[in-house]
């Protein structure tokens, strides 16, 4: 037998439940059960030290006959219904996720940076994950007019994810919303704003259900010195903690390993079909032609004489 095919078939059998499990299943933002952290950087003017906050969705009330969730901020570590606040009202309807402003209270979570965005009588559409590549997006999330260039996936938790992005500019995930280093939170996904003398920048930092020791996900870049992260383990069933990169781009994959000292990758969909194969000697990134392949769930294994790296995608 190919050392690759019993590579395959070891890591079918070792992980045969999250890859079942990886098969796309949207995942909506407004859902109870998940707390997202979020830490604010003060860092371009000043050299007040981040601040930290988190939000989650508890409780439904109604709004000229719609229902929604309210959306809470806090700055403990779990949620204490004495100090959090109701920022902001959200619904999700047919993958569009809106947002109403609570008039009756200050949000200080985000130094008032998102008054100048929102009228606190209208109801918002932050979010539209219909989108497909070459999309005009038309939501008011700080993308408004600009065109969505690439739709990759990511493992959180046993279920891929879509990102969609427009060009190096801003990433929005379903599920949590902007995750990019430009700025903004679930309710208020917008970049850095000058405030005050200060230049504010508001950025996710990890999701976490509530619930568990460990985050689903967690940014590129995380701020590990938030209190309430620190205490957090990482998911054993997410991708962005894994040693290799996978990024579709039209019909290119895109392959980056950690070292250089691989000799060759496969594309291996869930039968153990070898569907792609590539010497990639003295590399540590590569690409692999989707064209003509069908869309669904697939592995990559890469393989050297002395190790092996896999990690699993839902090619679009």
């Amino acid at each position: 037998m190919k050392k690759s095919n019993f590579i395959f078939f070891a890591v079918l059998f070792f992980s045969w439940l999250p890859l079942q499990a990886a098969d796309y299943e949207y995942v909506p933002t407004v859902r109870e059960g998940v707390e997202w952290g979020y830490y604010v950087s003060q860092a371009y003017y000043s050299q007040k030290p981040n601040t930290y906050y988190r939000v989650c969705f508890k409780g439904d009330t109604s709004i000229n006959n719609m229902s929604y969730k309210k959306c809470y901020c806090y700055r403990t570590c779990t949620f204490d219904s004495d100090s959090a606040k109701v920022i902001s009202f959200m619904r999700e309807e047919n993958k569009r996720v809106y947002m109403r402003p609570n008039p009756n209270v200050t949000n200080d979570f985000m130094n008032n940076i998102e008054t100048l965005y929102y009228d606190n009588d209208k109801e918002y559409c932050l979010y539209d994950f219909n989108y497909n590549v070459g999309d005009t997006i038309k939501a008011i999330y700080a993308l408004n007019g600009n065109v969505v260039t690439e739709i990759d996936s990511v493992l959180v938790n046993g279920k891929l994810r879509k990102l969609f992005k427009s060009g190096n500019f801003r990433t929005f995930m379903e599920g949590i919303g902007p995750v990019d280093e430009n700025g903004g939170d679930i309710m208020f996904p917008f970049p850095a704003q000058l405030t005050g003398g200060a230049q504010i920048a508001t950025q996710f930092n990890y999701e976490h259900a509530v619930g568990t020791n460990y985050a689903d996900y967690r940014a590129d870049a995380p701020d590990n010195n938030d209190p309430c992260f620190i205490i957090l383990g990482v998911s054993p069933v997410s991708e962005n903690f894994s040693t290799m990169k996978l990024v579709q781009s039209g019909s290119v994959l895109t392959v980056t390993l950690p070292t250089n000292d691989f000799g060759g990758i496969e594309l291996i969909d869930i039968s153990g079909r070898i569907i792609a194969q590539k010497i990639i000697n003295g590399t540590n990134q590569t690409t692999i032609s989707t064209l003509g392949i069908a869309p669904g769930v697939y592995v990559v294994i890469a393989t050297s004489p002395r190790t092996s790296a896999n990690a699993k995608i839902l090619l679009h």
